[in-house]
């Protein structure tokens, strides 16, 4: 993943071709063919009161706001509300029960939760969503104790630790499962959790198929799939191809082609981990066409720079450049994403002659 795949040169050089990419504002893009989007305009058109979801799920936690925390699960659970970039909300709200854990230390978080857990349930015993919201938060203690690294550098005592936070969720879940299992996620969890302590790839399939079974159209369970049936999680090709064929037909009609790209961009949690998409020679072809339909129906400066480092794990010059070109033109209300990513293809090129000079004003790619 470290071997260098893309680069362009000098930063110099980057600014140069950056500046020669905004000169593509009014350029076509035919093997995108997306039309041209204004950041700024989706984040007027995105509903006020869901920006910064996770943040705002914490406040209502921290002032027991649970009337609050319970209609948007209960919006969410019934409406698969996504946001611009064709995220699921309901996800994204039960993140917001792991804040706690930024800014405070272990044991002063589990008793705050506590206390806050116990209350919220004696106030709604029959809501799913504060059993839920308690596997988010135990499945977070767990992350914290592990850390992020692989797991033969993770030390014994840690794992220890990570394994049995997992274990307590999962059982937590089986005990309330009269009330937590009409949460769609409660089939997902369960499969998850379970698969990260035994490593049985068909035991998650099967959990994954009923949680399909009884919520059809859940794609968290999707994603979920694709990531734990890499190669890299012990998974073999024939299970992880056989699930991206069932995930497409199950959801291309509601979801066109772009399905495929945006489940594993959200399975793969980040740049580094698209290592296939070089090793996969079937991959590439069907991913582009996904991304030009994805970029159609959810046109959000997030997901062009995603898809920007797919092409740039695919050596695709072209793909490159007219990912660049949106994201420049579009970088107005982000964060300077056409240089992030531009520094990403930069590290991973394995030569200046990656990429095509800069076209000119009147050149149409």
């Amino acid at each position: 993943m470290k071997a260098n795949i893309m680069k362009f040169g000098s930063v110099a050089i980057i600014s140069l071709y950056l500046r020669g990419l905004a000169a593509l504002a009014v350029c076509a893009l035919p093997i995108l063919n997306a039309t041209p989007v204004n950041a700024q305009a989706i984040l007027e058109n995105e509903d006020v009161q869901f920006r910064g979801l996770r943040t705002r799920v914490h406040f209502a936690w921290q002032k027991r706001e649970f009337e609050k925390l319970e209609a948007w699960a209960a919006e969410f659970r019934t409406t698969n509300r996504r946001n611009s970039a064709a995220s699921f909300l309901l996800p994204v709200f039960y993140d917001g029960f792991k804040e706690i854990l930024v800014s405070t230390p272990v044991e002063r978080a589990e008793q705050l939760w506590t206390a806050a857990r116990n209350e919220w349930i004696a106030k709604f015993p029959n809501s799913p969503t504060p059993h839920i919201a308690h596997t988010y938060f135990l499945e977070s203690l767990a992350w914290k104790a592990r850390g992020g690294e692989y797991a033969y550098k993770v030390f014994p005592e840690a794992m220890a630790e990570y394994l049995k936070r997992l274990n307590e969720a999962d059982h937590y879940l089986a005990d309330n499962s009269a009330v937590a299992s009409a949460e769609p996620s409660y089939e997902l969890i369960r499969a998850v959790n379970q698969f990260q302590l035994k490593g049985d790839h068909r035991a998650l399939l099967r959990g994954l198929d009923e949680g399909l079974r009884k919520h059809p159209g859940w794609l968290p369970y999707y994603y979920a799939g694709i990531r734990f049936l890499k190669q890299n999680w012990g998974g073999t090709p024939q299970l992880y191809w056989a699930w991206i064929d069932k995930a497409l037909d199950a959801s291309v009609q509601s979801d066109g082609t772009g399905i495929l790209a945006r489940m594993y961009n959200q399975s793969h949690g980040g740049p580094s981990n698209f290592a296939d998409i070089e090793n996969s020679g079937p991959l590439w072809p069907r991913m582009k066409q996904s991304i030009a339909d994805s970029l159609e129906r959810f046109p959000h400066w997030s997901n062009a720079k995603n898809y920007l480092y797919m092409a740039c794990k695919a050596r695709d010059a072209e793909v490159v450049t007219n990912l660049l070109a949106i994201l420049v033109r579009n970088s107005q209300g982000a964060s300077s994403p056409d240089i992030d990513a531009a520094k990403y293809c930069r590290w991973q090129s394995p030569g200046p002659q990656a990429l095509p000079a800069p076209p000119k004003n009147d050149q149409r790619l």
